[in-house]
């Protein structure tokens, strides 16, 4: 670890966290974090073995190291749980829903389910009572735009009534800080337990470790495995292809199988769960 694989990581990753909840729900593009790969993590890091190693040895005759490179991209896979599902995705409209519910439903409102709730917990509840009476455009940018309400024709800046989120960003913010502590204790934790005792493999730490051993070179390194360039080039001529098509027409080679007259054949299909999955 050195310092700048360590300054370098956390810029990566703050940018992740600042620009992916932005370039997701505000931008409304394809997601950056949605499973273990994440693109923005793993393609960075692609850009930085294949452009920027060689442009440093190029330039100053030195270039990232293997353990730089494994710490820059730990850096970036952590600050990926922020924009995607394991937190942006649910975090903001955990803390409205139970207004909306409260608001909607009178079985709430007759037995004050609300008030078992903490108000730092929740945006603030004075702002969300003035809202709905004597100031009423304050509602529906903190409460109704989360169930379908109107965009505002007001700057972004504007549009995010901060005085609302103050009190509960100020209670969960350290409690997100002390759960990201935690979990990296309980890793160092189990993975001498997992990694030397028991000798379990990490699937997606393998497959990174095998990506970053080019770094430094070697007859052994991925990028030079004949194999590897022939998988990679059958979905990267595919994906390309059919990105062009998008764009400008051409070749359009389908990834899936419409099953929609499975359903329509036998409709009971359609009474499981998620049964949609079937027919994309």
């Amino acid at each position: 670890m050195t310092l700048r694989s360590v300054v370098i990581g956390l810029g990566l990753g703050l940018g992740i966290a600042m620009f992916g909840y932005f370039r997701d729900w505000i931008m409304k593009q394809a997601f950056l974090a949605t499973n273990l790969v994440p693109l923005i993590a793993y393609g960075l890091l692609l850009v930085g073995l294949l452009l920027l190693n060689p442009l440093l040895r190029l330039l100053r005759g030195t270039q990232l190291r293997r353990p730089e490179w494994a710490v820059i991209i730990g850096l970036m896979l952590v600050a990926c749980v922020v924009p995607g599902p394991g937190m942006m995705w649910h975090f903001s409209n955990n803390l409205v829903i139970p207004h909306k519910a409260y608001n909607a439903s009178a079985g709430w409102r007759k037995h004050e389910l609300i008030r078992y709730l903490p108000d730092s917990m929740l945006v603030d509840q004075g702002l969300i009572e003035k809202g709905m009476g004597s100031n009423p455009e304050n509602y529906e940018p903190v409460i109704g735009n989360f169930g379908g309400g109107q965009k505002s024709d007001l700057p972004l800046y504007q549009t995010v009534p901060w005085y609302a989120w103050t009190k509960a960003l100020s209670f969960y913010i350290p409690f997100i800080a002390l759960s990201f502590i935690g979990a990296i204790c309980l890793m160092a934790v189990f993975h001498q337990q997992w990694s030397h005792r028991e000798r379990l493999r990490y699937p997606i730490a393998y497959f990174t470790s095998e990506l970053i051993s080019g770094a430094e070179g070697g007859p052994q390194s991925i990028w030079r495995n004949k194999r590897f360039w022939i998988g990679f080039a059958v979905p990267a001529t595919i994906l390309l292809l059919n990105g062009l098509h998008e764009y400008v027409g051409g070749i359009n080679i389908p990834l899936n199988v419409n099953l929609q007259p499975v359903a329509t054949k036998w409709p009971a299909i359609t009474k499981v769960p998620e049964y949609w999955r079937l027919t994309r």
